[in-house]
């Protein structure tokens, strides 16, 4: 193994250990008294954020309810599914071994422009529309 794959898998694995720390950390919200912190775009802002209902989604869908989960941001649940695949990835490459190739491209375009851009629009656009049905008092979201 060259010396850029060794850092490459390395990267790889302190990427998975952070995501993991951040799922572990809604996994004690969801199941303790611990209370999240508060949006801090929104209290300087007064609305809701892109991301806002992201951690209490991910909370509820640590209890298995997808309805309020989707309810409180659509995204959490591709996020949770595209990021366990990368951390699956990351932290067992030998049994990912047939999509071996598929997984070295997909973490080589994580990065990118390619890839960035795309999940900005996504999540802006999912932001907008939840704002504009939030304003027009349709209660499909919940904040």
């Amino acid at each position: 193994m060259s010396d850029t794959d060794a850092r490459s898998r390395r990267g790889r694995r302190v990427f998975a250990l952070v995501v993991f720390a951040g799922l572990a950390a809604t996994l004690l919200v969801a199941y303790t008294p611990v209370p999240a912190p508060p949006c801090l775009f929104r209290l300087m802002w007064r609305i809701p954020c892109p991301g806002c209902g992201m951690g209490r989604a991910l909370e509820v869908l640590w209890h298995g309810d997808l309805h309020t989960s989707i309810r409180y941001h659509p995204l959490a649940i591709p996020f949770v599914l595209f990021i366990l695949t990368l951390l699956l990835s990351a932290l067992w490459p030998e049994r990912w071994e047939r999509s071996r190739r598929v997984m070295d491209r997909v973490w080589e375009l994580l990065p990118s422009r390619a890839v960035m851009i795309p999940v900005l629009i996504i999540f802006v656009g999912m932001w907008v529309l939840r704002l504009v049905l939030w304003a027009m008092g349709d209660d499909a979201f919940v904040w």
